[in-house]
């Protein structure tokens, strides 16, 4: 028999509506069910997967360690009904989870009941384990695959391309861009809690995906090649939910040719590192496309930069009492092309408010705002700042 025979087999036995999770959660198989299906099966069966929150409960009941039925208590945030869970082992490793809906009534207790599962476990324990053998498999393939896709040597590039079109690993398309997520800085190390966050986040966005798209986790951070132009709105919002909210991610421009992904992926990379410098600029994802002169800022060793080494106009500028309130006047000036009414505008402040703070600003630093080289010099060295965390800083 296979999973879904097994599932709807016990489901039948026990008179319940079942699903069949593995250890991670994700939605293996699910029994048979009339019209009147709970929000929580509903939900699970749209997304392929358990939620954060029912993942929380399950550990915090100890199902995870178990060796016997759970009861997982009413969730009063969601209105979710109580629910049993019996985790399926093989030997001492878990491999799965059986769940319905709790309902309290005598037969749940039943030995046939504890029976009925303990059979059903048999075989689904060896089920289970050989789909995880076989998702790792794939999981061993895909990474190796992709990081030759994305690696300096043209050959190896080839290579990798050829074999992800030819085994199915990516969708055919005319154009492929890079995603990445990270949970810091690119060139930071994960701990174990945020390279989690990247194996769920990866995992959602793949299954979610309208097209098959190669997606792994790197040492660092996540890596995905669409066969598509990736929505920036649908990423943004996908992060913006509490279980990802401390990611963030870069998307480079399109390629024609797989093989030419690799120059997506370092843009990408540019622009994860540019929504981690400046999130009130960019948010939870930058676009590669949108960067402008932040392409060039962003790859500076910004990590060793002090005020020392900031233009000296600017350097007086952020020092001196009232700096803040100065410095974004001078930005915003900058930004509207030293246009005062919609400077004004922007800061909601009356015009003569504006021209205060201006003749502060150049009674402090002693410089010519009608100079173009002058302007050159503060608004880069403006954003220099910003990227390196120095507005704050002394």
């Amino acid at each position: 028999m296979n999973l879904d025979d097994v599932v709807q087999n016990l489901a039948e036995q026990l008179d319940r509506s079942l699903v069949l999770y593995d250890a991670e959660l994700n939605l293996v198989a699910f029994s048979a069910h009339d019209d009147d299906v709970d929000d929580v099966r509903r939900t699970v069966i749209l997304s392929r997967r358990g939620s954060a929150r029912a993942r929380e409960m399950i550990h915090r009941a100890g199902a995870h360690r178990a060796h016997g039925t759970v009861v997982i208590p009413p969730d009063e945030k969601t209105g979710a009904p109580a629910r049993v869970i019996f985790p399926v082992r093989r030997g001492d490793r878990l491999v799965g989870y059986i769940a319905y809906i709790h309902t309290g009534t005598p037969d749940e207790a039943a030995a046939w009941s504890r029976d009925a599962l303990d059979v059903a476990a048999d075989d689904l324990k060896e089920l289970l384990y050989e789909r995880e053998l076989g998702r790792k498999r794939d999981l061993v393939r895909v990474n190796e695959q992709l990081t030759r896709v994305l690696s300096g040597d043209a050959d190896a590039r080839t290579e990798a391309a050829n074999v992800l079109r030819g085994t199915r690993m990516i969708g055919a398309s005319r154009t492929f861009t890079v995603l990445v997520l990270t949970v810091g800085p690119p060139d930071g190390e994960p701990s174990i809690e945020d390279r989690l966050a990247l194996d769920d986040c990866m995992a959602e966005l793949l299954r979610k995906s309208p097209s098959r798209v190669a997606g792994t986790v790197l040492a660092t951070h996540a890596v995905a090649i669409t066969p598509r132009r990736v929505n920036q709105e649908r990423i943004a919002e996908h992060l913006g939910g509490e279980e990802f909210a401390r990611l963030r991610a870069g998307v480079g421009d399109p390629r024609e040719d797989l093989v030419d992904a690799v120059g997506s992926y370092r843009e990408a990379l540019v622009a994860a590192r540019a929504a981690w410098l400046d999130k009130p600029t960019y948010g939870p994802v930058a676009k590669w496309s949108d960067l402008g002169l932040d392409r060039l800022l962003v790859q500076l060793p910004l990590d060793s930069l002090t005020r020392r080494d900031l233009p000296p106009p600017l350097q007086k500028l952020l020092a001196v009492d009232g700096g803040p309130d100065l410095v974004a006047t001078l930005e915003s000036y900058l930004d509207n092309a030293c246009d005062a009414q919609a400077t004004a505008r922007d800061l909601v402040i009356h015009r003569s408010t504006l021209y205060y703070r201006l003749d502060r600003v150049r009674e402090i630093v002693d410089i010519d705002l009608g100079s173009g080289s002058v302007r050159r010099e503060l608004h880069t060295a403006l954003r220099v700042a910003t990227l390196a965390g120095l507005r704050g800083a002394r």
